[in-house]
């Protein structure tokens, strides 16, 4: 007597439930539904080529429908009668994603791998290029930039914040430096490129009467002990505050400071 072949339902999937170890359902075909003790539902294809045994997830139970998985079944099965593996397709589609990653994934990869290591203001750096490049270039491949797909979102810019201009095109510059170093590109097409906005000079400085005065009632100014000590610091350094902010003691050696590479 043969067995009576089961077709999948809507209600069928829905009311399948876990058991201590994990089981599957088959329509046939190898079109398959995988339920998790957890009770997790998955869809999968389970195939043969060259004499081995392959598989496929299709995806997971609600958020891939019955009709969907059975439409993504139907398409690989397809494949795999015409003499095409389509695991070896994803697999392939994989590398070239990391060979060949988008700007919006390759973004997340240069903050992660080098601005965190490398640059103390990398937080500005990773809101810069979320919120003025990723948008405008998430989806493209990095290697489809061009030069002069820098200079609308530049004008953009400008035309809020010209220092920000700026630097977005220099946080740019250095994010395809780092992919030329990476293989992921072959050139750096934002090289040689001008600043769009002039950059202003400070031209204010304090006389030796306001130093005198700033020294004198820094004691009694309402602020904290540390910040007083640090624009002593600066004072008698003549150093950027960032870098007195972040002086240690490991720098100093015989009272004399030696600020590192």
């Amino acid at each position: 007597m043969s067995k009576k072949k089961i077709v999948f339902t809507d209600a069928m999937i829905k009311n399948l439930k876990p058991k201590p170890l994990k089981y599957t359902r088959s329509e046939g075909n190898g079109f398959t539904v995988r339920v998790m003790p957890t009770s997790s539902k998955t869809w999968h294809y389970l195939y043969s080529f060259d004499g081995k045994r392959r598989e496929i997830h299709l995806g997971s139970y609600p958020d891939v429908n019955l009709e969907t998985a059975r439409d993504k079944f139907e398409a690989v099965k397809k494949k795999v009668k015409n003499g095409i593996d389509p695991l070896v397709e994803l697999e392939q589609v994989a590398l070239d994603r990391k060979l060949k990653p988008s700007v919006a994934d390759f973004v997340r990869e240069y903050i992660e791998n080098y601005a965190k290591k490398h640059n103390k203001g990398w937080k500005e750096i990773e809101r810069a290029l979320n919120a003025s490049i990723v948008p405008s270039w998430g989806k493209r491949k990095m290697n489809d930039i061009i030069r002069r797909d820098i200079f609308p979102l530049l004008d953009e810019i400008e035309k809020r914040a010209p220092i920000m201009a700026n630097r977005t095109l220099a946080y740019v510059r250095k994010l395809f430096s780092y992919a030329v170093k990476r293989c992921v590109v072959e050139i750096n097409p934002f090289m040689g490129l001008d600043a769009p906005a002039p950059a202003k000079v400070r031209e204010r400085n304090l006389s030796f009467v306001e130093i005198r005065e700033l020294w004198k009632n820094l004691d009694n100014a309402k602020m904290s002990y540390s910040i007083k000590r640090a624009l002593k610091l600066i004072l008698v350094t003549g150093q950027r505050p960032g870098e007195i902010i972040g002086i240690h003691s490991s720098e100093i050696e015989d009272r004399w400071w030696t600020l590192p590479a």
